[in-house]
Formats: C-alpha cells, sequence, structure tokens
C-alpha cells in the first residue's frame, strides 16, 4: 500500500465566549512544508481579525492518498464504533477512551448474534497491533491520549 502526499491543511482551534472549542479546518495550496508553515501564521491572524472567537492554537495537516484504495470495498457503517477502555501510564487509577469506528466483527468476542458480540476482545492481536501505538515502548513514533499521555493496558470494551 503506497501513499502519495497531495498539499497541506490548517486547522485551528478555536474558544468561544460560551468555553466552547471547535475545529476550523481550511485547505492551502502550498505545495511545500516551507511554504505552509510560512504561510500559516499570517493566515491564522487574518482569520481572528474576522472572528469573535480566540484561536487557541493551530496545527498544519498534510494530505496524503491512499493508491489503489477503492471505495466500493468499504462497507459496514461508520456509526457503529467498538469503545475500548485503557488505564493511564503512571496513573492508574485514571482510565481513557479510545474509539474505533466502524470495527470489523473479528475484534469483538462472539460472532454476530452469538454470545459476545458485543464484547471487545481486548488481547486480539489485530488490535493490539494499532493500541501498541499508545504505548510508551512506541517512542516517538507513537500515538497519545488525553493530555499527551500514553496507555499501560487495556480493560474492558464494547460495540456501542
Amino acid at each position: 500500500m503506497a501513499s502519495t502526499a497531495h498539499g497541506f491543511f490548517l486547522s485551528m482551534t478555536m474558544l468561544d465566549g460560551g468555553l466552547d472549542t471547535s475545529v476550523v479546518t481550511l485547505g492551502m495550496s502550498a505545495v511545500t512544508y516551507a511554504q505552509a508553515v510560512g504561510a500559516a501564521p499570517a493566515i491564522v491572524a487574518a482569520y481572528q481579525a474576522i472572528s469573535k472567537s480566540i484561536i487557541m492554537g493551530w496545527h498544519l495537516l498534510e494530505k496524503w492518498s491512499i493508491d489503489g484504495a477503492d471505495p466500493a470495498d468499504a462497507t459496514g457503517n461508520k456509526a457503529e464504533k467498538a469503545k475500548i477502555t485503557a488505564t493511564v501510564d503512571g496513573n492508574p487509577l485514571k482510565n481513557v477512551s479510545l474509539a474505533i469506528q466502524n470495527p470489523i466483527d473479528g475484534i469483538f468476542l462472539g460472532a454476530p448474534g452469538t454470545p459476545g458480540y458485543d464484547v471487545v476482545d481486548i488481547v486480539d492481536g489485530t488490535l493490539l497491533t494499532y493500541t501498541d501505538y499508545f504505548l510508551a515502548a512506541a517512542g516517538t513514533g507513537g500515538l497519545t491520549v488525553s493530555d499527551g499521555e500514553l496507555i499501560a493496558a487495556l480493560v474492558r470494551g464494547r460495540r456501542s
């Protein structure tokens, strides 16, 4: 599976007077990272000048496409999720939640119509391949939860 880069997006996190946050994402015409980084602060300032909300932060997103991805291969329903609870590394009393949109049936204990159909198998190999990216062992290429935290262990999960 090869990926091809196709440009950048500027994403700004906004805070309104009710202390509600929203995210505004804009497509950029920048061709290189240097162009995107150079243009972003001016765009953020221009947007701030026309909005009552406060821009709390921004980040650049590089747009990539997966070569050969075929929409005809998509199945399931995006509204279905697997919600997994995990403990936080360094704070075993704190739990966080990970959500997987439109999960495969293979990460559940039972097949459709059987007991365990709605229970996530927290030792499933394909699930662990993904969730291992949230562990400290993943190093600098990993993922974080909550406030930049890592997970220690998966606890349980359910289909929702």
